[in-house]
């Protein structure tokens, strides 16, 4: 009867009720192994080790906590099979199992041969912020790394894809890198200042990118940009702007100097000096002397009054009694 109503019992049914059984087994193990010892004449030693259901734990050397499972085995009589599970990767390794001491003392112990655990595929990259603000124009190391499911670098080589959110094209340099494998310092350069970013990496479908954008600082002035009326009157008083840039065309804010105004081929500008840039700019009300209308162009030359030595000339000014 009892085997009928177990055969009709469902899988789940019975894999509780077994559990159970062998958690009331765990609880009891010294007054069981006791009771056998009895029975049969073995010695307790004996009984405590075949006889009565036994727990090991295990343990791998060199992998973090909470990289291995299962950690124990559960009761089991005899012989036991485990599906052990690591999630690190490490170069060598091994398992170590040990029973239950007797009283606290020491249990049984083995171990397996070593063995080395590989990282899985590679299903993200991780692409770290610059150290310090890059500058325009001047490379600059980014640390990449290709990593599996559970944080391992991986040993897959990949041709990646490299990019900068926000960025015109010819900005960023270089979008290619051949054989990458695991991690690597990335040189890379970056020429448009003041646009905050992130730089990308892409191979076979997977992607990553910086956590956080950067912006890369303009670099240091090789010219100035003036910006003028395209015709003004020869007694107009007009603005003028005076911007420095570098070799990128971003503006050097960090440039504060003065420059001299000239009037080529004729002519005066008043005031003869700009003012001193501000985050690499400076507008002033100009006027011109010594002009004679009409002139069908007149340009503005403005030289740094300092060691840098930047200049440069605006586009051609008409200067005509009446502008359109």
């Amino acid at each position: 009867a009892a085997a009928d109503a177990w055969g009709r019992t469902s899988v789940q049914e019975r894999s509780t009720i077994l559990l159970k059984i062998a958690d009331r087994m765990e609880e009891n193990l010294e007054r069981l192994a006791t009771a056998e010892t009895w029975d049969n004449g073995k010695p307790i030693r004996e009984t405590r080790g075949a006889d009565v259901p036994l727990a090991v734990t295990l343990a791998a050397p060199g992998v973090a906590k909470g990289a291995l499972s299962p950690t124990t085995s559960g009761a089991f009589l005899g012989t036991t099979t485990l599906r052990v599970t690591l999630t690190t990767a490490v170069r060598e390794t091994h398992l170590e199992l040990e029973t239950d001491g007797e009283e606290g003392g020491a249990g049984l112990g083995v171990h397996t041969g070593g063995f080395s655990v590989r990282p899985g595929p590679t299903r993200r990259f991780q692409v770290e912020s610059p150290a310090d603000t890059p500058t325009a124009g001047e490379p600059f190391r980014v640390h990449v790394r290709a990593l599996d499911d559970w944080g391992n670098t991986t040993d897959e080589v990949h041709d990646l894809a490299l990019g900068a959110e926000g960025l015109p094209a010819g900005a960023f340099s270089p979008t290619f890198l051949g054989g990458f494998q695991g991690e690597a310092d990335v040189v890379v350069m970056v020429t448009r200042a003041g646009v905050p970013t992130r730089l990308t990496v892409e191979a076979r479908g997977v992607r990553g990118q910086q956590a956080q954008p950067f912006r890369v600082l303009a670099g240091e002035a090789t010219r100035l940009v003036l910006t003028a009326p395209a015709c003004v009157g020869p007694t107009d008083r007009w603005s003028l702007g005076v911007e420095a840039r570098d070799a990128w065309d971003n503006r050097a804010t960090a440039y504060t100097g003065t420059a001299t105004l000239a009037l080529e081929p004729t002519g005066t500008a008043s005031p003869g000096t700009t003012p001193p840039f501000l985050a690499g700019r400076a507008d002033l009300q100009l006027t011109l002397g010594e002009v004679r209308a009409p002139l069908d162009c007149v340009r503005l030359t403005a030289s740094d009054t300092g060691p840098t030595g930047v200049r440069g000339t605006s586009a051609c000014v008409a200067v005509r009694p009446l502008c359109p």
